[in-house]
């Protein structure tokens, strides 16, 4: 599979970009049932950002490949390290890891605009994330919206903890409001990409029946340098419990069972 000259080009310009048609068919029951078991066993790392009065549920895991091996398979087996390779330039890719987000219809709980990287103990951008949507995907039901070209803004920004009552939500800054913005109505099989310095954000889902559930792989170009940041995603207390022999050196490449290579695929 080839990515579209077209696609390469709005990714790197505009630092998103969606590839139409890309998960066959065959992969969409396996990752809904697997998603349907973690809803009902969260992870000791999920949260719901949805407090118990609101309507909806915005829920988010991570790790899930490390406890489900549907999401494990899909990892490894998916197009998307050939995709991300060839987005990322890269003769080796790596998995970082993975997330859940499910919004439930009629959510409010929104994502606040944010880059990803402040978020990952990495020294470069040579990352991708790869947004891989359940279901059909509208404005209205919490699509994701993106500043074009915001990866080429030359600035990491500062992290911000989400929060269930938005109290911690960064402000809206001058580049933002004179952004131009880009998204993409979206159904299964679609797969959305972004630049990790790219800003982003999502709202709620105001739908009445539609659920928004969509699961975000994160791929990096072997090479990719582990550098600690403060209050990074390995910093979790809970985040290294899952993660007991992590044994990363700052300033060395990310390796170990817990980043796999995972492209070009192993040979039996």
């Amino acid at each position: 599979m080839t990515i579209p000259p077209d696609n390469l080009s709005e990714y790197r310009d505009h630092g998103a970009t969606v590839l139409r048609g890309v998960i066959p068919a065959s992969w969409q029951a396996r990752l809904e049932a697997a998603i349907d078991r973690v809803l009902a066993a969260p992870g000791s790392i999920a949260v719901d950002y949805t407090p118990p009065d609101r309507p909806g549920r915005f829920y988010n895991d991570f790790f899930l490949w490390l406890r489900e091996p549907e999401f494990a398979a899909f990892v490894r087996e998916s197009p998307l390290p050939a995709l991300a390779a060839e987005l990322l330039g890269a003769a080796k890719v790596g998995f970082f890891f993975d997330q859940l987000f499910v919004k439930e219809p009629r959510t409010q709980e929104s994502m606040p605009w944010h880059q990803d990287l402040p978020y990952w103990p990495v020294a470069s951008d040579a990352l991708v994330t790869m947004w891989v949507p359940l279901d059909v995907v509208t404005r209205e039901s919490g699509a994701v919206v993106y500043a074009r070209g915001s990866h080429r803004w030359g600035r990491v920004a500062k992290r911000w903890r989400f929060a269930r009552d938005g109290a911690t939500a960064p402000p809206e800054t001058e580049e933002i409001r004179e952004a131009s913005f880009m998204y993409w109505d979206l159904r299964p099989g679609d797969v959305l990409v972004h630049h990790p310095l790219t800003v982003h954000a999502s709202g709620g889902n105001a739908t009445p029946g539609t659920r928004r559930r969509a699961l975000a792989l994160r791929y990096f170009a072997d090479g990719c340098v582990y550098q600690p940041r403060e209050g990074d995603i390995l910093q979790n207390p809970r985040v290294r419990e899952l993660l007991p022999d992590l044994a990363l050196v700052a300033g060395e490449p990310l390796r170990g069972p817990e980043f796999p290579i995972v492209w070009p695929p192993e040979v039996a």
